[in-house]
C-alpha cells in the first residue's frame, strides 16, 4: 500500500509536465485508467526522451563548430598584437592550421610541423601542441613565434573565409583565410 501511495505521490509530481492525451475529459493517466506503475513508467519514459533529446542538441552543436573549423585548411595571412602592431606572414601556405574531425589538429610552421589536439565551443579554442618537429628553419622563419601564438589561444571567431584567433590577455589576434 506504501508503495502505491508513493508511486502516486510521484505521479502527481511529474504527470503534470509529462502528460499523455488521454481520453476525453481525463486530466492525468490514473483518469484515463492507467495503473501507477504505467503512469511512472510512461513519465519515466518521457524523461528519458527529453535527456536523450538534450544529449543530442550538444552532439549537434559540438558537430557545428567541429564543422566550422574542419571545412578547410586555414592559412595565416598575418597577425595583430597589442596596440598598431602587425606582422604579414612571409608565405600564407607554409603557416597552416588543419582541424581534423574529432579533436586534432595537423600545423605546419614553414619546415616545422606540429601536432595535437584542441578544444572548442561557441567562442572558445584551446591548443595542446603536443609534438613539435625541431627542424632549424631558414632566417627569417617566423615558424617559432607562429607555433608560440597558437598556443597561447584563446577565442576564436569564423566569419565566411576568415578565422580569427584571439589569443589570452588580449594579447592580439591571428588572422587566417582558407
Amino acid at each position: 500500500m506504501k508503495q502505491h501511495i508513493l508511486m502516486l505521490g510521484l505521479l502527481a509530481m511529474v504527470g503534470g509536465a509529462c502528460r499523455s492525451p488521454g481520453p476525453e475529459g481525463a486530466d492525468s493517466l490514473q483518469e484515463a485508467g492507467a495503473t501507477a506503475d504505467v503512469a511512472v513508467a510512461t513519465a519515466g519514459s518521457n524523461l528519458a526522451t527529453a535527456g536523450s533529446e538534450a544529449g543530442d542538441a550538444i552532439a549537434g552543436a559540438a558537430q557545428d563548430i567541429e564543422n566550422r573549423l574542419s571545412a578547410q585548411v586555414w592559412q595565416w595571412e598575418g597577425s595583430t598584437g597589442p596596440g598598431d602592431s602587425s606582422t604579414m606572414s612571409p608565405m600564407p601556405s607554409d603557416y597552416t592550421v588543419t582541424f581534423v574531425p574529432g579533436g586534432s589538429v595537423a600545423v605546419k610552421a614553414d619546415c616545422k610541423t606540429a601536432g595535437g589536439t584542441y578544444t572548442a565551443d561557441d567562442t572558445r579554442l584551446i591548443f595542446d601542441l603536443k609534438v613539435i618537429s625541431t627542424d632549424a628553419c631558414a632566417e627569417g622563419s617566423m615558424a617559432d613565434a607562429f607555433i608560440e601564438q597558437l598556443q597561447k589561444s584563446d577565442t576564436y571567431l569564423v566569419e565566411g573565409e576568415e578565422l580569427t584567433i584571439g589569443l589570452v590577455n588580449n594579447e592580439g589576434a591571428m588572422n587566417f583565410k582558407d
